[in-house]
């Protein structure tokens, strides 16, 4: 028994749609990345504002002070924002995690199929290349 076409054709199908789940699933932790990255850059940016707080008592800087007092608050809303994105961001990652093994198991159900088909093949092609030679012999005595 040969592998029909419909199964080659249906193996590739699966090899693409595992490929392109890939693709989604690393863009999805890409973007997961990015935001944390974002969240890391607020946190700076609240603790530079921190610091400017700080400095401005040494230097009795109204507008250092009130700068400070601005970008820190500025800096936790976002950070707070950042965090509900991030939530977001890591359920579609988990769902397109998801996706990837279903595509990964439906590929490799497939792929066994045809596997065994071929290593059938290939058995049932040793076994006549057997027999013929043993015919052979048969037929000099």
């Amino acid at each position: 028994m040969t592998i029909s076409p419909v199964i080659a054709r249906l193996l590739h199908i699966r090899e693409l749609q595992e490929e392109q789940c890939r693709l989604e699933l690393e863009s999805a932790l890409r973007a997961v990345q990015t935001l944390q990255a974002a969240r890391g850059d607020a946190a700076d940016r609240a603790r530079r504002g921190r610091e400017l707080i700080r400095a401005s008592g040494w230097s009795n800087e109204p507008v250092e002070r009130l700068s400070g007092i601005v970008e820190e608050g500025i800096a936790v809303r976002l950070q707070g924002l950042l965090e509900a994105d991030i939530a977001q961001a890591e359920q579609r990652a988990g769902m397109r995690r998801e996706t990837y093994v279903a595509a990964r198991i439906g590929r490799s159900q497939i792929g066994t199929l045809v596997k065994r088909v071929a290593d059938g093949e290939a058995r049932r092609q040793a076994a006549m290349h057997q027999f013929d030679l043993d015919e052979w012999f048969r037929s000099r005595r």
